[in-house]
């Protein structure tokens, strides 16, 4: 028999115990998650436990998420790539499923997002447009150039042998970087995040998130801020100058991050999730990464639908051209409004 709980203080260290013992747990499963989204948003955390015999058996984080364009959801976990579910067996599972729903019956919502970073063994309904990129770290400095592909590699070489060009490995400039991630993210006509998140991401997380930056005569050309989480690193937010992509600073940016994980001795570079046949996507492929489909759930209660909340939603189309031709302080406001309102 396994019981669910909704998660205690009590037990929190089982919990962090739990998710750091299991091979499938993502940063996104940890405590520090909840404790850097709950300083940065309003959303009110639901966490759910699951116990047999004594012993912890699964774990499923969730936050609710108020929108004015989708209505109220349950998302494991926003503004995350992965999340959903974390058990030893689909009894728990299953369990903490039936735990989810009884907690969105009690809040009247009608719709839970799980994602899963691998297939869960639960018959629910899905989406499959979204791919993640995992490699194994090489085991030595030289062993980072030589793994990428003949092409992307001729650009790293190029970029290495430009004059000027610099590397820093463990900034903490957010001011820089959430100026080349805005840039980014408003040219797209994407939402902008508030540089708060990334503030607070830095000071939770601690030596689990650094900042790599691509310097080329002292200014700022390329920046991702990263996880490091269970022998892995994930390259998350990033962002980059006009000129970046010519002078072959995004690729010399990755290939500083895969040595400097090389160098901490990690097992798994993460390069994150992309929607299939997009630019991110097929730069990753570019890099030398085999996509692995993602597996992406919903629990659906009265009959709801499964979102669209993919970019090629016609519904999305004129709110994207119109951010992309905002001055950039009003999207930087805008975008810090509307995305704590949306299971992004």
């Amino acid at each position: 028999m396994t019981s669910v709980w909704t998660l205690a203080r009590d037990l929190e260290g089982r919990w962090d115990a739990f998710v750091k013992a299991h091979p499938d747990s993502t940063i996104f499963h940890t405590l520090e998650w909840r404790e850097t989204l709950s300083r940065t948003f309003a959303h009110e955390s639901v966490y759910l436990i699951a116990e047999r015999m004594g012993d912890i058996v699964g774990v499923l984080p969730m936050f609710i998420v108020r929108s004015p364009f989708f209505g109220t959801s349950l998302c494991s976990t926003p503004f995350a790539v992965y999340g959903g579910i974390l058990s030893v067996d689909v009894e728990a599972s299953e369990a903490l499923v039936r735990g989810a729903r009884e907690e969105a019956v009690a809040r009247k919502i009608t719709r839970i997002e799980l994602r899963h970073l691998k297939p869960s063994g639960l018959d629910l309904p899905g989406l499959d447009g979204y791919a993640t990129f995992i490699t194994e770290v090489p085991d030595s400095i030289p062993g980072c150039l030589e793994r990428i592909p003949r092409k992307a590699r001729a650009e790293v070489r190029k970029a290495l042998a430009k004059p000027g060009f610099s590397i820093d490995t463990d900034s903490r400039d957010i001011e820089s970087f959430h100026r080349l991630f805005a840039q980014n993210k408003r040219d797209l006509g994407s939402l902008v995040f508030p540089e708060r998140l990334f503030w607070k991401t830095m000071e939770v997380m601690g030596e689990k998130a650094i900042i790599t930056r691509v310097m080329f005569d002292g200014e700022p050309m390329s920046v991702v801020l990263s996880f490091i989480w269970n022998g892995m690193i994930m390259p998350y937010w990033s962002g980059a100058s006009p000129r970046a992509e010519r002078m072959s600073a995004n690729n010399l940016l990755y290939h500083a991050v895969m040595e400097e994980a090389s160098r901490r001795g990690l097992k798994w570079f993460d390069f994150g999730r992309s929607r299939k046949d997009t630019g991110p996507y097929r730069f990753k492929q570019h890099q030398g990464f085999d996509p692995t489909p993602l597996n992406y759930q919903w629990v659906l209660l009265d009959g709801t639908e499964i979102p669209r909340l993919s970019p090629d939603n016609p519904r999305f189309r004129l709110a994207r051209e119109a951010f992309r031709r905002m001055p950039m302080p009003i999207a930087r406001v805008l975008g810090s409004i509307v995305s704590s309102r949306m299971p992004v």
